[in-house]
């Protein structure tokens, strides 16, 4: 992964390594086994204040690592270790991560624990550190982390995928 300036001159960079480099691994589904290329993946999300950033390593089928970094010079804060459950994406806050696996979206606190903040919600999107939309395909609310809704409407379809930008204008690439 690599931080950029607005003059793309090269700021900050941190290693994210594919330990098979896209080659098919075994994988097991019920009885089942095939050849999956795309078990390991990483993703990351900017936390609101743009001061830091989260990363996920889905290592394999069963371990996923996640990673708060500082921003500005990548350096570690916090790791906690999970589970994937096909992992399609993320939204990262200071002190949680919404999870999108296939079906329910998971909010997992730093503590390691899960939050039954929204049973039902496809995606939940931190807009500040203490404030979420959730969207809920047909409609959507806005908490805050302690479960106080703020907001909440309809929507025609799900709504579509939108991330916040860092404060300064830096570029951050995976590789």
């Amino acid at each position: 992964m690599k931080k950029f300036s607005s003059s793309f001159k090269e700021i900050a960079s941190s290693p994210t390594p594919l330990k098979l480099h896209g080659q098919p691994t075994d994988q097991r589904i019920g009885e089942r086994s095939y050849l999956n290329p795309r078990y390991e993946t990483w993703h990351m999300g900017i936390a609101p204040g743009g001061t830091e950033l989260v990363l996920a390593h889905v290592k394999n089928p069963q371990q996923m690592e996640l990673s708060g970094l500082r921003t500005d010079d990548f350096a570690t804060i916090a790791t906690l270790q999970g589970s994937p459950s096909n992992q399609q994406g993320m939204s990262a806050g200071n002190q949680a991560v919404w999870l999108f696996p296939y079906g329910w979206a998971k909010l997992l606190l730093s503590s390691g624990e899960e939050s039954s903040l929204c049973a039902r919600c496809l995606r939940g999107r931190f807009l500040t550190d203490d404030l979420m939309f959730l969207d809920e395909r047909n409609e959507y609310e806005i908490k805050t982390i302690s479960g106080t809704t703020r907001a909440r409407g309809k929507l025609d379809v799900e709504a579509p995928k939108f991330y916040r930008a860092a404060t300064t204008l830096n570029l951050y690439k995976l590789q």
